[in-house]
Order: C-alpha cells, then sequence, then structure tokens
C-alpha cells in the first residue's frame, strides 16, 4: 500500500520515453523516479488547516468569530478581509493558544456584501467568503 501511494504521489516526476525495441511503433515505457520515503505525504497543510478552523456565523450581521482548533496553536497566523474586487478592507494577526483559541472580527463598518477572508500561516492559505447581510 506505502509503495502505491509513492507511485500515486509522485507520478508528475514519470518520464515518458521511447521504447527502443519498436522504433517504427508509437509505444513508451514509463520510467518513475521514486523519492525518498519522508516527502511523501498523505495530508497537506491547506487541508488541516480548513479543518482546524471554525469561522461563524456566516452569514454574518457584523461580528465575525474565526476559532482555531489545537493542531493551529503556538503558530502566528495572518487573517485578511478583501472586497470582491480585490481592496484589502482588514488586517490582523493572531497567535492562537489553548487558553484564547480565536480570534473576533468586526466588521460592522462595512456595507453589506460578499468579502473574501483569507487565512495565511506558514505555507498555508484558506480563502472563505462571508456574507455580510
Amino acid at each position: 500500500m506505502k509503495k502505491n501511494l509513492f507511485y500515486s504521489c509522485f507520478l508528475a516526476m514519470a518520464v515518458l520515453l521511447p521504447q527502443q525495441v519498436f522504433p517504427q511503433k508509437k509505444h513508451y515505457i514509463l520510467n518513475v523516479k521514486q523519492p525518498p520515503e519522508e516527502e511523501c505525504t498523505t495530508g497537506t497543510p491547506a487541508a488541516v488547516l480548513q479543518s482546524q478552523v471554525k469561522i461563524f456565523p456566516n452569514p454574518t450581521t457584523g461580528e465575525l468569530t474565526v476559532s482555531f482548533g489545537a493542531a493551529c496553536f503556538n503558530s502566528s497566523y495572518v487573517i485578511r478581509v478583501f472586497s470582491m474586487d480585490g481592496k484589502l478592507l482588514q488586517l490582523s494577526e493572531v497567535f492562537p493558544v489553548q487558553s484564547d483559541p480565536g480570534k473576533k472580527l468586526d466588521l460592522s463598518a462595512m456595507t453589506r456584501g460578499i468579502y473574501l477572508l483569507r487565512i495565511y500561516g506558514k505555507d498555508v492559505l484558506l480563502n472563505e467568503r462571508i456574507i455580510l447581510y
């Protein structure tokens, strides 16, 4: 099973070479370079972050809470709120710990509409649409 996971993770490293035995036909041999075992991961940091971050209530009337799970503790994250035309409207930094796992955002000064909330961490990006009514 682990060997099959290896091949599926790194199929992009495969190189197709024309077969020397039948040069008149279009046959190919698939040569797969197998990387070291520690480079193959089954979960991406973005998937872990998405499962650990809760954004509520959405839709909201103005106050939005971003709550981080235990896997996100002791890491720094930047939260940015953008309008749909790409303008940065709000920027905040959060360092979630067990005693304070969340961040409250006040969006009440913004007009009703749809906004994009982006959470940046080390090598991780999470996008979420926020509806303000």
